[in-house]
Order: structure tokens, then C-alpha cells, then sequence
């Protein structure tokens, strides 16, 4: 497969095009609803699984709920938010970053009781957020004020600010010290 990417007019006009696969190359795997688990119903947005606790934290308009996976037991409201969007996990599963564009804010909270570590300022409407595992940084994509803020986890607080330009929203980083 070859994957090509071309970004230009900013983050404004995006193209992705994948080539096909392959003739002979195995069938894509067939994917199907294996069972249901309710929640209430409401504004949603990004999931993120966390692999160390095997728990699902859906972000959420009035703040971040919890599925154990194995358990399939649902914490209906773990952390406060008004408008979250990213719940990213940071420190091995022990602490969360939860985006919440309503407060302009980035709550850092315990991951498994849900409890407010800090409140940390961000630019306008916070969306998406990514770790650096190079810098040891996390960074809110702001999607109204066009820039990314630095957050130290450890420090729990805002370190700097990049200008970036656009309505940010998602974010990916390589490892390396680089964030797209």
C-alpha cells in the first residue's frame, strides 16, 4: 500500500489518496457489531482506549465517562468538563488530559477516580491533543485561536505556545519530536 499526502493552503486543503492494494492481496477483514453496551445518550466525541487498564474513556458535553472493556461496566461521569473533546492518556494510564472548549482549559485529572489534578489554560476552543513522547509535552490543538499549547504533565502546567493557524482540530506525532 502506498500512502501519499499533500497539504497545502495552510492545514486548509488537505488530499489523501491510498493506492489499492495489490491484486491477490489478502480480503480486508470483515468487521460486525459483536454485542451492545448502553450508555446515555448525549453529545460525544473523540474515544481513546487505554491498553495498561483495558478501560474506554468517551469524551462527552458534560464530561468523560469510563468503560472497563473486560467488565463491561460503565462509569457514567468519571471527570467534570463542559464541552470535552480529547481524553489523551498520559503516564502509563495513570493520568488523563481531558480538552474542554467550553472553559478554554485542559483538565488534568486521575485516570482511574477521576479526581482534578490541575486546570491548565489553553487557546480558544481546545479540540484534540497529542502526546510527544520526545519532549515528554503534550499539546491542545486549538481550534479557534490556531495554535497548540505545550503542557508539561509532570509540572502540570502550560509551557509555551506555538502558533500554527487554521481551525486545528486533530494531530498526530511521529515519536520523534515532530507533531503533524
Amino acid at each position: 500500500h502506498t500512502l501519499t499526502i499533500s497539504i497545502g493552503l495552510g492545514l486548509a486543503a488537505s488530499v489523501l489518496a491510498i493506492q489499492a492494494a495489490p491484486a491477490g492481496a489478502e480480503p480486508a477483514p470483515a468487521y460486525a457489531v459483536a454485542e451492545r453496551i448502553p450508555i446515555a445518550d448525549g453529545g460525544f466525541d473523540y474515544a481513546t482506549f487505554d491498553p495498561a487498564h483495558r478501560r474506554l474513556y468517551i469524551s462527552r458535553s458534560p464530561g468523560v465517562l469510563a468503560m472497563d472493556v473486560d467488565a463491561k461496566t460503565i462509569t457514567a461521569h468519571l471527570a467534570d468538563g463542559q464541552a470535552t473533546h480529547e481524553s489523551l492518556v498520559l503516564d502509563g494510564g495513570k493520568m488523563l488530559l481531558i480538552t474542554d472548549s467550553a472553559s478554554n482549559s485542559a483538565h488534568l485529572v486521575d485516570a482511574l477516580t477521576g479526581k482534578l489534578l490541575a486546570e491548565i489554560p489553553t487557546g480558544q476552543k481546545p479540540d484534540a491533543a497529542v502526546f510527544d513522547p520526545a519532549s515528554g509535552l503534550a499539546l491542545t490543538m486549538n481550534g479557534k485561536s490556531g495554535d497548540a499549547t505545550l503542557v508539561d504533565p509532570a509540572k502540570q502546567k502550560a509551557v509555551g505556545t506555538i502558533a500554527v493557524g487554521g481551525d486545528l482540530e486533530f494531530a498526530a506525532a511521529d515519536g520523534a519530536g515532530k507533531v503533524f
